[in-house]
């Protein structure tokens, strides 16, 4: 798998629910994203994040791009995990960490959890609850994804792409906006004193490791990774 992809130059990533250090070695195996899920598991306080991405940097082979993702379709979505303001503090986090961000649809509009009637339970793995985070992209106030009946019910229609387009406080939008030095100054303006110390303390403890690192994406499939002992 890894040739064919390397041939047609393209970019392997890896589902991979392991250690940050087993993570590592799958760049040498030929993944160029072996997926980094730990922000998901990481309890949401400043220092456990903080060194979260510590570790995380010091592991990476050199060379090795990084990675970052904040909600799958396996676990709560991140406004149920940390709360609807909290949810727009882990968006900059994860729009401005070193590294290519996983974004799960829906998180982008502040999406929670969607409580599921028993009758419409669709997961074969009923006990895993992973049915409330898969529930259909909220497109407008009708709904928007399909003209027909969806596989799981909408949550609270008034989170849809159609209305936040059009607010420029919205969550939507604070994803959308490019992240200029002034983007990000606005954005950050909005959030209470505490949130702005989550933000600024993690990227200070990271600093003096992101500064050694190559500042800039060079495709993967052109690179060659080794294990770090």
């Amino acid at each position: 798998m890894a040739e064919t992809i390397a041939e047609r130059d393209g970019v392997m990533v890896g589902e991979l629910y392991v250690s940050l250090e087993r993570l590592a070695r799958y760049y040498a195996a030929g993944v160029h994203m072996p997926s980094n899920m730990h922000l998901i598991s990481t309890p949401w306080e400043p220092r456990a994040l903080a060194a979260l991405i510590e570790e995380y940097e010091r592991v990476l082979p050199e060379g090795a791009w990084p990675n970052w993702v904040l909600g799958n379709h396996d676990r709560s979505r991140v406004a149920s995990r940390v709360g609807p303001e909290q949810a727009r503090v882990a968006a900059m986090l994860l729009l401005t960490l070193r590294g290519t961000p996983t974004l799960y649809y829906g998180d982008e509009l502040g999406l929670p959890d969607v409580a599921i009637p028993p009758e419409r339970v669709q997961d074969p793995w009923e006990e895993a609850g992973r049915d409330p985070a898969r529930t259909p992209m909220q497109w407008s106030g009708e709904g928007g994804f399909t003209t027909g009946e969806p596989w799981l019910p909408y949550g609270d229609l008034a989170l849809n792409v159609e209305a936040q387009r059009e607010d420029p406080g919205s969550t939507l939008n604070l994803h959308r906006e490019p992240m200029t030095a002034g983007a990000l100054a606005r954005a950050l303006a909005s959030f209470p004193l505490m949130s702005l110390q989550v933000v600024l303390l993690i990227h200070w403890q990271a600093l003096k490791l992101l500064i050694k690192r190559t500042p800039f994406f060079v495709h993967p499939a052109k690179r060659h990774y080794t294990t770090q002992s």
